[in-house]
């Protein structure tokens, strides 16, 4: 398990983000927590996460991002929370 850049836990799940998306001309990785990469895909546009958002520490000064990682903050290493799919 590693710390990851964005929550700063020690996670069981993990996955690869983009922080400029693929479909927006985005190579580089990094590898972050599931319910950070799902709630990040949750709260911003594509366009957004190129434009705005394209670091950990963009995301970071988000006010709503900010109350995610305050509230994962406090979960276990090995919590994935349940999203509901936008409809």
């Amino acid at each position: 398990m590693f710390i990851r850049p964005l929550c700063n836990r020690s996670v069981v799940h993990s996955n690869d983000h983009h922080f400029v998306p693929r479909a927006k001309g985005g190579k580089e990785k990094t590898e972050i927590c599931v319910p950070c990469h799902n709630t990040i895909h949750d709260i911003f546009t594509n366009n957004e996460l190129r434009d705005v958002y394209n670091t950990p520490e963009a995301l970071k000064t988000h006010e709503r991002f900010q109350k995610y990682l305050k509230w994962i903050a406090k979960k276990p290493p090995e919590f994935v929370p349940c999203f509901k799919k936008k409809k």
